[in-house]
């Protein structure tokens, strides 16, 4: 009998936190999902934490390296259940998030035609004793029901993808052939075009707060806490630059939606020009990779005189880039202002009210 929820961890090199994740969703209350562990070429021992784990409801698959991108795709191909979340290996599930009454719900959810939930938050410290409770109907303004194929509310309208609930209709035709939901290859995770997919391709939406995991947020051993973002910028921009093919190719007879996916490739590389300053990045090195995509003669340079406003930036950063270097100049008095109002951040969010998550781990304040 195959079970009502797959929940899916793609692991690599995650010895530290990984048996805390996995405990967390083995002592839920109602049993009737299928844990896939996905090692993607670990190292450190953590296929073989995985596999001191495998039984009748653990199952564990193992291939050479290849990203956390199609180790996710490996994943939804080998699930079974009808909804199915993706939660990363140093993340965790709320004591009692799986319940009966849960099942009830989403079973319901599911004849109403909805396929993906949207949930709120806690982003915790590492040890998960702090933490802090991001609501998805406060953040979004959104609650209860909506329509997909809606442009407007596919951007922008999770706070992470690995909490949400995605029904298995939203990978899989009736037929059984695979639907054109799916990460997309990259060497890095870039899993903001994947919401993006996700929301804009389902038929309904729900937006509640009553379903929530933990996030180690302040964790040094998540992945992207080492990566160097000058390589990984090319990747992102690879991703927005797929997206708007993803349009093109699947749905396109949308304008309006391939224009907001050429849009968001303008808007991302001003963003990472707009990140020079802020972290202190070689302004040459940035005016070179945005050159590449949407240069003179680039492949996306066509959409700096499609949307002006979009491409003002870039625009900007091609033809003056003293002009550009000059404005996000910062200075000493700056960046120490910037890292008071860090550590004030921090103070706020060990102060937040917190309820139970792991046994007695998160206290109420």
């Amino acid at each position: 009998m195959k079970p009502f929820l797959s929940i899916i961890i793609p692991v690599y090199n995650g010895s530290l936190y990984l048996r805390e994740t996995i405990e967390s969703v083995l002592c839920q209350p109602c049993n009737d999902f299928e844990l896939l562990l996905m090692d993607d070429g670990s190292t450190d021992g953590s296929l073989e934490i995985c596999q001191s784990y495998e039984g009748d409801r653990v199952k564990v698959f193992s291939h050479a390296n290849c990203g956390v991108s199609l180790t996710r795709n490996e994943g939804v191909e080998r699930s079974g259940g009808q909804w199915i979340i993706f939660c990363d290996q140093d993340d965790a599930m709320r004591k009692d998030f799986y319940t009966a009454e849960r099942k009830a719900q989403m079973q319901e959810l599911l004849q109403r035609g909805v396929e993906l939930i949207v949930p709120g938050a806690w982003w915790c410290d590492a040890q998960l004793r702090y933490g802090t409770r991001r609501f998805i109907e406060k953040e979004t303004k959104c609650s209860g029901i909506y329509g997909g194929r809606n442009d407007a509310l596919s951007w922008d309208h999770m706070l992470t993808f690995n909490m949400c609930l995605y029904a298995r209709s939203l990978f899989f035709n009736a037929d059984g052939s695979a639907t054109p939901v799916r990460f997309f290859a990259l060497p890095k995770d870039v899993e903001t075009t994947f919401r993006h997919m996700a929301l804009y391709a389902v038929r309904k939406i729900l937006f509640s707060d009553e379903y929530a995991f933990c996030l180690r947020r302040c964790n040094e051993e998540s992945v992207s806490s080492t990566w160097n973002w000058m390589k990984v910028y090319p990747v992102v921009f690879d991703a927005y630059a797929r997206l708007v093919n993803w349009h093109r190719t699947f749905y396109p007879e949308d304008r309006q939606a391939i224009e907001g996916a050429e849009k968001a490739l303008l808007r991302r590389m001003s963003f990472t020009v707009d990140e020079v300053g802020r972290n202190q990045w070689n302004l040459a090195e940035v005016r070179q990779l945005i050159n590449d995509y949407v240069g003179e003669s680039a492949p996306w340079a066509h959409l700096l005189d499609k949307y002006s406003d979009d491409g003002k930036l870039l625009r900007k950063l091609l033809s003056n880039p003293k002009e550009v270097a000059a404005s996000y100049h910062v200075s000493f008095i700056r960046r120490k202002a910037r890292q008071s109002r860090d550590i004030l951040k921090t103070f706020f969010c060990k102060n937040n009210g917190v309820e139970v998550i792991l046994g007695e781990r998160l206290q109420n304040k």
